[in-house]
């Protein structure tokens, strides 16, 4: 049995004994609400880059428009005649890209936590395993005392992190279910 079909099996134990929350789930294919939000979009058919919601957009490409967040200078050689789609001068688009990064991290480390640290000791007990291992402790040996201080920090900093993130994800998964019935209170 290879490693995709073990890691398909544990988390679908997982989900059976209540431990995952499937909810959110890990991976959004449909991105409409989002690619929404986009400044621009660019029509795949026609090789055109629009602002969203340009009238000229043909129908028929509406189901091959690629949201763009950030239209680069070169863009003109492709830019739509009616619209002109052009960043406004010394403004830049707000993008949450890191925040993004870290809240899928979490998500994930939320989601999958205990098979990942179940999966770590298993990898580390592992032939391979201990081979990084020794590897990593020749690295660190080679470090001077602000670079080894550094990476105490930096190891520390994450191990804490993971620690707030298992004690909000206990908390929430502690937490009554509602149920759809009863009466929510307004604000």
């Amino acid at each position: 049995m290879n490693l995709g079909d073990q890691l398909a099996i544990e988390l679908q134990n997982l989900h059976q004994e209540g431990r995952i929350d499937s909810e959110p789930g890990l991976l959004k294919i449909d991105y409409r609400d989002r690619a929404a939000e986009a400044p621009f979009c660019f029509d795949m058919v026609h090789g055109t880059l629009h602002r969203t919601g340009c009238p000229t957009i043909p129908e028929a490409s509406s189901s091959a428009l690629y949201a763009v967040r950030h239209a680069d200078p070169g863009a003109h050689a492709v830019a739509c005649s009616n619209c002109r789609p052009t960043p406004p001068e010394g403004t830049g688009m707000s993008d949450d890209r890191g925040s993004d990064i870290v809240y899928g991290l979490v998500s994930i480390l939320d989601q999958f936590g205990s098979v990942l640290k179940e999966r770590g000791r298993e990898y580390r007990s592992s032939t391979r395993g201990r081979q990084m291992s020794r590897e990593f402790e020749q690295l660190i040996s080679t470090l001077d005392q602000t670079q080894h201080e550094a990476m105490k920090l930096t190891l520390s900093s994450l191990d804490g992190l993971i620690n707030v993130i298992a004690q909000i994800g206990d908390g929430l998964n502690h937490q009554p279910k509602r149920d759809n019935n009863e009466p929510r209170d307004e604000v």
